[in-house]
C-alpha cells in the first residue's frame, strides 16, 4: 500500500507540474515587454500559428520597430530584418534554412531598393556576391568565390 501511495503522490506532482508549466510555455510565444524599464513597450512576440513566432523590437526606444526575427516551429531562425539607420524602413534582410544563414540582402544606400546580395554556404562562407553598383536596379557586379553549395 505504501508503494501505491508513493506512486499516486508522484503522479499528482507530475500532473501539477505539467498543468502549471504548460500555460507559461504557451504564453512565452506571445506578449509584450519593456526591456529597458522606461514604461513603454519595446519588444513584441507574436504567434504566427503552426508553432511559428515573430519577435519584433524597438532597439533605439523611439517607438518604431527596427528589428524583426521569425522563428520556425522547430525554434530555428527563418527570416530576420533590421533597420540599421533607424529611418523606419528595414534595409538588411537575412534568410535562413534550418537556422543556417543562406543569403543576405542589403539596401546599402537606404533608397528602399536592395542593391547587394550575399550568398553563403554553411552560414559563414561567402560563395557569391551580386551588386547593383550604380543603383539602377540591375546587377552589374558579380563575384563568385567558389562553386555553389550542394543543392543550389
Amino acid at each position: 500500500m505504501k508503494a501505491f501511495m508513493k506512486l499516486a503522490i508522484a503522479g499528482v506532482y507530475l500532473f501539477c507540474a505539467f498543468c502549471l508549466t504548460t500555460p507559461l510555455i504557451q504564453a512565452a510565444n506571445t506578449g509584450e515587454s519593456d526591456t529597458n524599464s522606461d514604461g513603454k513597450t519595446d519588444q513584441w512576440i507574436e504567434d504566427l500559428g503552426g508553432d511559428k513566432f515573430r519577435v519584433t523590437k524597438d532597439r533605439n526606444f523611439d517607438g518604431i520597430v527596427d528589428y524583426a526575427l521569425n522563428y520556425t516551429a522547430d525554434g530555428y531562425k527563418e527570416f530576420e530584418e533590421v533597420d540599421f539607420n533607424y529611418d523606419g524602413k528595414m534595409d538588411d534582410f537575412y534568410y535562413y534554412r534550418t537556422g543556417v544563414l543562406e543569403m543576405r540582402e542589403v539596401d546599402t544606400n537606404y533608397d528602399g531598393e536592395i542593391d547587394l546580395y550575399v550568398f553563403l554556404d554553411k552560414g559563414v562562407y561567402i560563395w557569391k556576391i551580386e551588386r547593383d553598383t550604380d543603383f539602377d536596379g540591375t546587377i552589374d557586379y558579380l563575384k563568385e568565390y567558389g562553386p555553389p553549395p550542394e543543392g543550389e
